[in-house]
């Protein structure tokens, strides 16, 4: 019988801000990645959340990309090349200066492929395996006692095979010091890895330990796992949460209450509208009858008494004969009530009248006038009613979203998960001012929370805010950002911009940064070069002879331009500080009409609005590739593109709404991270250092700047 994995990972739906902690597992979708395995890690790094956060992904992505790339025919040897290519990463950023997480870095990285298990440890992480009534400390001494050294971070593996029964612990420190490996004994051996980590996370919160995780793994069969109740097969479990309610109840409560519950709700809308549509047409009918009638006997009564004492005057004077007592249409009591009430409420508005002939008008008029009223109110309070039921629907519907979401957590379909969580978003919006608000809010904040977690979509908080007028150009340049004014002035940002000088004859279209030679090259309206030496303060001027206006970029100490008008990614090279004439950079027949930036590492890449990056090299095009972004989120809205020589990353800008976005990718097109800039609102000017992991943005009149 095939052997399978089940596993949960047990970690804080929050990021930590003391430090990187991750667990992650990668199941492969595609066929052949699948017939190599699965990938399990456990990172922490004791360092503030932001910026290790990349480091620890770094660790995870190139483990991933590099094992599923192997050749080879050996599962062991294919381990190993990943996990020395880990090593390279992890020396090639201490190399460009970030060794602050040296010494504060622990991990396990896992390949498990059937039976078969490989093992890489480092730090205070470990993995133990739970056979039968036994513990074996898989990591025991495969941390070095040498010095740190990032080559070295992931220096010894191990491997093994598993038996069908077999459990796995993997955790940090933290985990182990609350829970330690003989106590986990018990629980590990009793229960699923689902309710092992529902267990540990009782224990874990009871003690406050939010900054443990682990993952729980058991070698077992296809069938036993089938026969695992879905509630007990969740792959994440959260310290914060109240895991037991979600796993245990879930079954129960899709069975039990969601769907008799929509149905009551639909029944009893149907029924109330039938019920009060039958009751509510007699009391219209009756209502208006009853008004009709007693007006008509107001009006009659008042021609009788009218009639009446033109008899009595006529009897009087002509001695005629007695006529017949007339008998009033209503009880004159009842009238003269009626009567004396209209009375007192014609005279506290305003329009009582001693004439009959009018008053008899006026009558009418109040009783249309209360008709009127009577019809509007009933139609308000239909109106009312409706978008109460609407409202009502619309707090179901959330209830029913946070349900399909838990569902397609259970399946690890994270695609479908997000788009369940931006549903409830977008719905709490009308919900909200409402009697419904409430109820919906608990989910709501949850559905902000995850979607944070699923998309990995970070806010930024700028940590400087510079008063600047009049800015039309932000360069990064040496780590440090230097603004063009308006005006033609060089300004080098800082708490207080330092003026360093004014650019002659300023007529700014577009400028780039010469690192190097630290100079910023303009080019003005008359397609010459402007020239202004940053150490100098001197400028010169150029007429290579370009002959377009479109954005320019530097390598070295040469320029290019993209100039999509003409199909052509221009290069002016220097030549003893003299630029050359440009001559066509790319070669064959491709298309650049639709990029709207590109970057330069020593190959060339554009992107495109619609997320397409390409790349070139010595002018021919190499490969491209869509920008894709978790939960298949798209735009059409992609305005930027910047990396260096140095940086593994290509940092990607899209306007999301009025808000920039800044979405960080490898350059072979993996999703790394994206962050969200608060405070950017319809801002247009931009400038990223790819090597100092800064943001600089121009908002209004301020500089705002970032640290990813």
């Amino acid at each position: 019988m095939a052997e399978v994995i089940n596993y949960t990972r047990l970690t804080t739906s929050d990021k930590l801000s003391d430090r990187f902690l991750t667990c992650q597992t990668y199941n492969p979708v595609d066929p052949e990645q699948a017939q190599k395995g699965m990938l399990f890690s456990q990172i922490e790094i004791l360092n503030p959340w932001f910026p290790t956060s990349q480091i620890g992904q770094t660790v995870i992505n190139t483990l991933i990309r590099e094992y599923y790339r192997g050749m080879n025919s050996s599962d062991l040897v294919n381990f190993e090349n990943a996990v020395k290519k880990v090593n390279e990463s992890l020396a090639q950023i201490a190399q460009n200066g970030e060794t602050e997480w040296i010494g504060k870095f622990s991990g396990v990285l896992i390949l498990v492929n059937g039976n078969e298990a490989h093992f890489a440890q480092s730090g205070m992480s470990h993995a133990y395996l739970y056979r039968g009534g036994k513990i074996n400390h898989i990591t025991e001494g495969l941390d070095s006692d040498e010095a740190p050294h990032p080559l070295k971070t992931f220096s010894n593996l191990t491997s093994g095979s598993l038996k069908e029964g077999d459990k796995i612990a993997v955790a940090n420190a933290s985990f182990f010091n609350q829970i330690r490996p003989a106590e986990l004994k018990t629980l590990i051996n009793s229960f699923n890895p689902t309710l092992t980590a529902i267990e540990c996370a009782k224990i874990l919160k009871s003690n406050s330990a939010h900054d443990a995780n682990a993952i729980f793994l058991e070698l077992t069969n296809k069938e036993d796992l089938a026969n695992i109740p879905p509630e007990q097969k969740v792959e994440t479990v959260y310290i914060d949460q109240t895991a037991t309610a979600v796993t245990a109840a879930f079954g129960h409560f899709i069975s039990k209450s969601v769907i008799p519950g929509t149905k009551r709700l639909f029944g009893l809308l149907f029924n109330n509208a039938k019920n009060g549509y039958s009751k509510l047409s007699p009391h219209i009918k009756n209502g208006f009858e009853k008004t009709k009638q007693s007006a008509s006997g107001a009006i009659q009564n008042i021609s009788s008494k009218r009639q009446d004492s033109d008899y009595s005057l006529t009897e009087k004077n002509l001695g005629g004969e007695d006529y017949p007592q007339r008998k009033s249409f209503i009880d004159k009591k009842s009238f003269l009530k009626f009567k004396n009430k209209l009375k007192r409420r014609l005279i506290q508005i305003g329009i009582y009248t001693r004439e009959k002939s009018k008053l008899v008008l006026i009558v009418f008029g109040v009783v249309v006038v209360v008709l009127a009223g009577s019809i509007t109110l009933l139609s308000y309070k239909h109106r009312k009613a409706d978008a109460n039921n609407s409202l009502q629907t619309k707090a179901q519907q959330v209830a029913n979203l946070e349900t399909q979401a838990a569902t397609a957590g259970v399946r690890a379909d994270e695609n479908a998960q997000l788009a369940a969580y931006r549903q409830i978003v977008a719905i709490y919006g009308d919900l909200k001012g409402t009697k419904y608000e409430n109820d919906a809010k608990g989910i709501y904040d949850k559905a902000v929370k995850m979607i944070t977690e699923l998309s990995k979509l970070t806010p930024l908080n700028a940590k400087t805010n510079i008063e600047l007028q009049n800015v039309v150009s932000l360069q990064s340049c040496l780590k440090q950002t230097i603004a063009l004014q308006k005006d033609g002035s060089v300004q080098k940002v800082a708490a207080t911009p330092i003026k360093l000088g004014v650019i002659q004859d300023f007529k700014y279209l577009f400028a780039t940064c010469l690192g190097d030679l630290e100079q910023i090259v303009v080019l003005q309206q008359d397609k010459s070069l402007s020239i202004f030496d940053l150490s100098t303060k001197t400028q010169t001027k150029q007429s290579p002879g370009l002959t377009s206006l479109s954005p320019i970029k530097s390598f070295g100490d040469n320029l290019y331009q993209l100039d999509n008008k003409q199909n052509q990614i221009w290069k002016i090279v220097n030549d003893n500080s003299d630029y050359q004439a440009p001559t066509a950079f790319l070669k064959g027949s491709v298309s650049i009409i639709d990029a709207v930036d590109f970057a330069i590492d020593g190959s060339i890449y554009t992107i495109n609005p619609e997320g397409i990056v390409a790349r070139y090299s010595r002018g021919e095009k190499i490969s491209d590739f869509t920008i894709k972004l978790p939960g298949n989120e798209t735009f059409s809205t992609w305005t930027g593109l910047f990396t260096s020589q140095n940086s593994n990353s290509l940092f990607a800008v899209v306007k999301d709404n009025s808000l920039t976005r800044v979405v960080e990718i490898q350059k072979t097109g993996d999703f790394i991270a994206q962050y969200t800039l608060n405070g950017s609102e319809n801002s247009s000017l931009i400038t990223i250092d790819a090597d100092a992991r800064t943001i600089d943005l121009y908002q209004g009149s301020k500089i705002l700047e970032y640290s990813i």
